[in-house]
């Protein structure tokens, strides 16, 4: 949702802030929740998502956005994709999470798509393939870091 935000955002700058704003209100809904069920949440979760709304919610942003521009595809479609599959990565390890790892995994396909769809050469499809381990690497070495700082 948040790479649709940055698709129609007017501007690189826009869809960074946009982007991070409606991560940011996505996680203060899923907290709102939390309280209104009167369950503390994890220090983890917490941060985990915390962190991915301010780091990550600029860059899906300008991923989306960048979507638009066929120079910018391919890079855009592999770091979303690798993101994706780094959450799906995580998320396997646990059983009750059937949901949000279809989800990633879908996403993750429509992201990869879109990309190929667009790549007409070599090089960007290098870019392609570099952009999504990137992604995946990115996502699995801050999730690892933050469990080690809590």
């Amino acid at each position: 949702m948040v790479g649709a935000v940055g698709f129609v955002s007017p501007t690189l700058a826009t869809a960074a802030s946009t982007g991070a704003l409606f991560l940011l209100a996505s996680v203060a809904g899923y907290y709102i929740a939390y309280a209104i069920d009167l369950t503390a949440a994890p220090r983890l979760i917490v941060a985990v998502w915390g962190f991915a709304a301010v780091t990550g919610g600029p860059l899906v942003g300008v991923a989306g956005r960048a979507m638009r521009e066929p120079r910018w595809c391919a890079l855009a479609a592999g770091g979303l994709a690798g993101l994706l599959l780094g959450e799906a990565a995580t998320l396997g390890a646990g059983t009750s999470y059937v949901v949000p790892l279809a989800f990633d995994l879908v996403a993750a396909a429509v992201a990869l798509g879109a990309g190929i769809r667009v790549v007409r050469d070599r090089r960007a499809g290098m870019f392609l393939a570099g952009a999504f381990v990137g992604g995946a690497a990115l996502y699995v070495v801050s999730l690892a870091l933050l469990r080690i700082v809590l």
